[in-house]
C-alpha cells in the first residue's frame, strides 16, 4: 500500500505545486488500494475523488484525473473558455507588429515577418480588422493599433484570440481535446507533446488561467 499512496501523493504534490488554486481541490483527494493488479478508475462520492491504483506506472493517469476533477468544478463561463481557448494577445506582439508594417510593402510581406506562430496569429487578427475597415497597408503605416477604435480592444487585451488553431497544429488531439490530458502533459513535462515552444507556454497560461480563482 505504502508504494502506491506515494505515487499518487507525488502526483497530488506536482498539481499543487502547477498551480495553487488547485489545492482545495486536490486537499480532498483520497488514496485507496484496490485488489486489482493494474486498475486505476475514478468514484465521486461526497464531493471528493478516490483513486484506486496499484499500479506504478500510472502517475500521468493520475494527474489527468486530477485535472479532470478540478474542471468538473469549474463555472460554465471556464469551462467554455477552456472550449475557446481564448488568450490575450502580448503586447510585445503589438509593439512588432506596428514595426513590421513601417518595413513591409504588403500585408502579406508583414505576416511572413515573424517566426513565432503565436505572434504570427496576433498580426493576422490585427490585418483582418483593419481590412475590414478599409485600412490599406499604406493607410495603416504608423498608426497605433492600440487607438484605432476597429482594433484597440484586441490590441489593448480586452479581447482575445483562440489559440485552438496552433494548439490543435501542435499537439495531438488526444491531448488537446481534453482538459484532463492537457493538464497532466503540463504537470508532469510542461506540455512536451505541444511541439512549439511558444505555443506550448501559452498554452500551459491557458491552464492556470481557467483554473485560477
Amino acid at each position: 500500500m505504502h508504494d502506491y499512496v506515494k505515487l499518487s501523493t507525488d502526483a497530488i504534490s506536482k498539481a499543487g505545486y502547477f498551480l495553487p488554486a488547485v489545492a482545495a481541490a486536490v486537499s480532498k483527494i483520497k488514496v485507496i488500494e484496490k485488489a486489482s493488479p493494474r486498475y486505476y478508475a475514478v468514484d465521486r462520492y461526497n464531493n471528493e475523488l478516490y483513486i484506486f491504483s496499484r499500479d506504478r506506472d500510472v502517475t500521468g493517469a493520475v494527474t489527468e484525473h486530477i485535472g479532470d476533477y478540478c474542471f468538473e468544478t469549474l463555472s460554465r463561463d471556464k469551462k467554455n473558455a477552456w472550449k475557446s481557448m481564448l488568450t490575450p494577445a502580448d503586447p510585445a506582439h503589438i509593439n512588432n507588429f506596428m514595426a513590421a508594417l513601417l518595413s513591409a510593402a504588403t500585408y502579406r510581406e508583414s505576416i511572413e515577418a515573424p517566426s513565432n506562430p503565436v505572434e504570427r496569429l496576433t498580426y493576422i487578427h490585427l490585418i483582418n480588422a483593419l481590412v475590414k475597415n478599409g485600412f490599406s497597408i499604406t493607410s495603416a503605416k504608423g498608426r497605433d493599433v492600440r487607438t484605432l477604435e476597429c482594433t484597440k480592444s484586441y490590441a489593448k487585451g480586452e479581447r482575445c484570440h483562440s489559440l485552438v488553431p496552433l494548439v490543435s497544429a501542435y499537439t495531438p488531439s488526444k491531448i488537446w481535446k481534453s482538459f484532463g490530458a492537457s493538464f497532466a502533459q503540463a504537470v508532469e513535462n510542461g506540455m512536451e507533446a505541444c511541439c512549439h515552444t511558444a505555443v506550448r507556454q501559452k498554452y500551459c497560461d491557458i491552464i492556470k488561467s481557467i483554473l485560477a480563482e
